[in-house]
């Protein structure tokens, strides 16, 4: 059994601007990766790209694949900033899915066409 004065638990520290900063130093930096994943996933997802169509192009495992690391890489950012910023594990797993989870709906509502 634990008798450990629960007020000399030590407290992380918050760092709220460090984690701001880190996490916007970030989403520069995988703006790119997450535009060309974007891409890269609804072509995997298309039928045609172009009108005149003869044969079909669909591959939805590469799809599949590049939504999930779009979807990651849109999380990234936010999570590592909440992370640094001294938030909690139940913070930090809330913001990587509330962010990663509208990606995923897009994604999908988008190869529905």
């Amino acid at each position: 059994m634990d008798t450990a004065d629960p007020s000399a638990r030590q407290e992380r520290p918050r760092r709220p601007l460090l984690g701001l900063g880190v996490g916007i130093a970030l989403a520069v930096v995988v703006a790119y990766p997450v535009f060309a994943t974007g891409v890269l996933t609804l072509i995997s997802f298309a039928d045609c790209l172009m009108p005149p169509c003869t044969e079909s192009y669909s591959q939805p495992w590469t799809g599949t694949f590049f939504g999930a690391l779009t979807a990651v890489l849109v999380a990234l950012p936010f999570t590592v900033g909440v992370a640094i910023a001294g938030a909690g594990k139940r913070a930090i797993t809330a913001v990587a899915v509330l962010t990663a989870a509208p990606v995923v709906a897009l994604i999908a509502l988008s190869a529905l066409d």
